[in-house]
């Protein structure tokens, strides 16, 4: 159970997250947070990753989609097995993520994304709450897999 309240409220407040920076003014961004080390701001991906098919929005929709059932698929018999904590852990935040990506996509036809991190590789990346649960996700569900083998 708790796995699928981590799922919901990944998937709730990265919605709340994403309607309050569409409310705001445009004129409120950007915002530095932390000493120039994280900043708010509003974009929209009309693609997927760095607007990857942004020309495709059809694709942006099914591709996604269809990833999403994939996880869910895998993810929701595995809540009713023992075990695998890591593996739920990882998945309930890469489901979460993914459905409020994909709500965006459906919804809106574009994705939301508000946090930029000068920093590095990061540079060039605006992301969102629900990104960085995928990462975050796919992280742990391999380093499950890993640990599972050995």
């Amino acid at each position: 159970m708790i796995f699928l309240i981590l799922t919901l409220f990944v998937f709730s407040m990265d919605l709340y997250l994403k309607n309050q920076i569409e409310q705001a003014d445009q004129s409120d961004f950007p915002k530095t947070l932390s000493e120039n080390r994280l900043i708010l701001t509003r974009m929209h991906n009309k693609g997927m990753f760095m607007n990857l098919l942004d020309k495709h929005p059809l694709l942006t929709k099914i591709l996604p989609g269809g990833a999403c059932l994939l996880v869910l698929c895998f993810y929701i018999p595995l809540l009713f097995e023992k075990g695998r904590l890591l593996l739920k852990l990882g998945l309930s935040l890469l489901a979460g993520g993914a459905l409020s990506n994909l709500s965006d996509h459906l919804i809106r036809g574009y994705v939301v994304d508000y946090i930029y991190v000068p920093w590095k590789f990061l540079k060039k990346i605006v992301f969102n709450l629900a990104d960085a649960a995928v990462f975050l996700g796919v992280l742990l569900c391999t380093l499950s897999e890993l640990l599972r083998k050995q």
